[in-house]
């Protein structure tokens, strides 16, 4: 756990009386509308574990500042607990009630969803260790939903990639499996966590099932989700990062795409609905304990978080640094098309495979579309890093059998 150095933050956020929102929206006055702050980062075993970039400690702090950051959180569990420079308000103004947007990665026909909890700092202490409350999300009546679900998986302490086994609260066992494309320890190494458990380690949280369609095995289908997970829509990098999207449309793009989330979907452990005013730190965790044939074990990736605020008085996120560039079809099979929406040139592309080898790069483009043929290469998840100028951002595709 790193623990702040200091911030200074509401000793409650639960009023007894409607709170004065222009008084706490000036408190808001030039703070930073991301993460300030990794406090725990304890994956579940996965493919993408141990890996620089996405599975270790220093890859957790990449989403500290911005959305352009990615971490893992690995199988059914594993999870990221965050904080921020000022309290995020359930402020009745916000556009569409959103209070926050989580940024992960999802692409069209991938999501990997997971369940986003809440907790304001009623004691005053700068600490989590009040009150978790889970936000409900689509799935939560759902009749194959099962809360306080544990996991168990335990460390085979081999050298290379092999099959995680694990055994869950419902008295059934199996294994996260391994996939050719990460040959790594899924275990997360001591090396890389020091302070992890070493034999065995339990999760215990809200288990959703999805309609995963793998009738063709070469391109499975993970549909989005309605509304209420993380990872579960795509980000447009190209809007403006503090407008969010409508929950109630999610087939609608009104804003930054993403993952809109409301305070006042709040429940305690039982479901009872709880009204905050406000909260102070966010919990992610992957909701399914699912394989996914060749794409591997579902798990849940955060790039960062933005706070949703009525007035301008957040610092303004700083986006002009990342190009309006789309990337289809995706997944691919035998090419990729990158274009930029505004039609500037693209100066530079480079593909990279999970694992950080370069597949591609090309710097004598200056045209606003590209093609490149991909029928060559091993199937998986690619990441295209676009240059437009000085300005960059990163997509990531699948690359079919």
């Amino acid at each position: 756990m790193r623990l702040p150095i200091l911030f200074l933050l509401f000793s409650s956020v639960v009023y007894a009386q409607s709170p004065d929102w222009t008084k706490l929206r000036a408190s808001e006055k030039g703070k930073s509308p991301y993460v300030s702050w990794i406090i725990e980062y304890k994956p579940a075993p996965g493919q993408f574990i141990n890996e620089d970039g996405i599975g270790t400690l220093e890859a957790a702090e990449s989403i500290v500042g911005g959305v352009q950051g990615l971490v893992t959180l690995g199988g059914f569990g594993g999870y990221i607990v965050v904080g921020f420079d000022h309290t995020i308000l359930n402020d009745p103004d916000n556009l569409y009630g959103v209070d926050f947007t989580v940024v992960g990665n999802a692409v069209a026909n991938s999501s990997e969803p997971g369940i986003v909890m809440v907790m304001a700092d009623t004691n005053g202490n700068s600490l989590p260790d009040d009150t978790w409350y889970e936000l409900k999300g689509s799935n939560y009546d759902s009749e194959s939903t099962v809360r306080r679900y544990t996991i168990t998986y335990t460390n085979p302490k081999t050298l290379g990639a092999t099959d995680i086994p694990w055994t869950d609260s419902r008295g059934k066992s199996g294994f996260l499996k391994k996939v050719t494309t990460h040959t790594q320890p899924y275990y997360p190494s001591p090396d890389v966590f020091p302070d992890y458990p070493l034999d065995e380690v339990s999760f215990t949280g809200t288990l959703i099932d999805l309609n995963i369609d793998e009738e063709n095995p070469q391109y499975i289908r993970i549909p989005f989700l309605p509304f209420g997970y993380a990872d579960n829509l795509p980000f447009r990098s190209g809007a403006p990062p503090y407008l969010p999207d409508n929950p109630a449309t999610f087939d609608v793009l009104e804003g930054n795409g993403g993952n809109a989330f409301d305070i006042d979907w709040a429940v305690d452990e039982d479901g009872k609905p709880m009204h905050l005013d406000g909260i102070d730190f966010i919990k992610i965790y992957t909701a399914v304990n699912i394989n996914a044939g060749w794409l591997g074990e579902i798990s849940t990736e955060v790039c960062g978080i933005i706070d949703v605020s009525p007035d301008d008085v957040l610092s303004t996120p700083d986006m002009d640094n990342t190009p309006e560039v789309v990337v289809y079809p995706n997944p691919a099979n035998d090419y990729l098309k990158i274009q930029t929406e505004n039609n500037a040139p693209i100066t530079k592309v480079e593909i990279w495979n999970s694992l950080g080898k370069l597949y591609y790069i090309n710097t004598e483009i200056n045209n606003s579309l590209l093609t490149v043929p991909v029928s060559s290469y091993p199937a998986g998840i690619y990441l295209v890093r676009i240059y437009e100028g000085m300005k960059s951002t990163t997509r990531k595709v699948v690359i079919n059998l």
